[in-house]
């Protein structure tokens, strides 16, 4: 799984990283087409199912924050557990 949210948390960072520079020279169409294509990357994780979209949120939040592990501060629910087991 680390290679998926990897090559999926590489996408997200080229993405935003053109939103920026797009941004800067106002080019709203192709802005629009970028949007498309995030909302199809959140989509197809999405896809993937309750389990794996928590998963990787908590790993960009980590890849964000410059941490290297996940952090499990919040409440698991019992009904999640066999997921990430």
């Amino acid at each position: 799984m680390k290679n998926n949210f990897a090559q999926e948390y590489a996408k997200h960072v080229e993405l935003m990283n053109t939103y920026k520079t797009l941004k800067e020279t106002g080019d709203t169409a192709a802005i629009e087409e970028l949007r498309k294509e995030a909302r199809a990357l959140e989509d197809s994780i999405a896809a993937k199912g309750t389990t794996y979209s928590r998963l990787y949120s908590k790993y960009e939040t980590a890849m964000e924050r410059g941490n290297e592990f996940i952090a499990w501060d919040d409440v698991i629910w019992d009904e999640h557990v066999e997921g990430f087991v």
